[in-house]
């Protein structure tokens, strides 16, 4: 009998509690968000972090750098990320020209086996690097065969986080002096 009552009396406390619970965080505002529409259209801060910023480390959605001084792509096409993936994400990789002269001009990634681990980033020779992670977190998209993004894709991403810098002006591409020794190794070749 004495049990019982103890039972109950714990069970009655256990209700206030909950219910003294249930009065203090019900006149809150929510912290669930309807995404994406309230992530977008907030003009405050939620929990000390602005609408659409992330972290100085996080690594988003790839893209390429463009050389806004001659007016190319970044990428020499050494395969190195393709090589490096882990998930086998980064493929159709095609380039034109020679040595250091070399270009690419295809480039495909799979955005939904991409892991986003960086190494392809770590790996890339090219001074600057010329794939990036960028801070875009959304990967969102009612197509499969959407999240499959090319080379022009790619290069769109990457102009847009990196514009181009005020006062750069347009050099010819190749330059000169690497065109010069291009063709003295092609005619040194001949003559052997």
């Amino acid at each position: 009998m004495l049990a019982k009552l103890r039972d109950i009396c714990l069970g009655f406390w256990s209700l206030i509690v909950g219910l003294g619970v249930s009065r203090k965080t019900g006149f809150e505002s929510a912290v669930t968000e309807q995404y994406p529409d309230a992530v977008f259209n907030r003009p405050f801060k939620r929990h000390g972090v602005p609408p659409r910023q992330v972290g100085d480390c996080y690594r988003g959605i790839l893209a390429l750098r463009w050389d806004w001084e001659y007016e190319i792509p970044t990428c020499i096409a050494c395969r190195n990320c393709e090589r490096v993936c882990p998930s086998k994400c980064i493929s159709g990789i095609e380039s034109e020209g020679r040595g250091k002269l070399r270009r690419a001009t295809a480039f495909n990634i799979d955005l939904l086996q991409c892991c986003f681990c960086g190494l392809c980033v770590e790996s890339c020779p090219v001074e600057g690097k010329a794939i990036i992670h960028t801070r875009d977190f959304e990967t969102v998209s009612r197509r499969r065969d959407s999240l499959v993004v090319d080379f022009e894709w790619l290069h769109e991403r990457g102009r847009r986080y990196h514009p181009r810098p005020e006062g750069v002006a347009v050099k010819p591409w190749p330059p000169p002096e690497a065109t010069r020794r291009s063709r003295q190794g092609t005619e040194s070749g001949r003559d052997q």
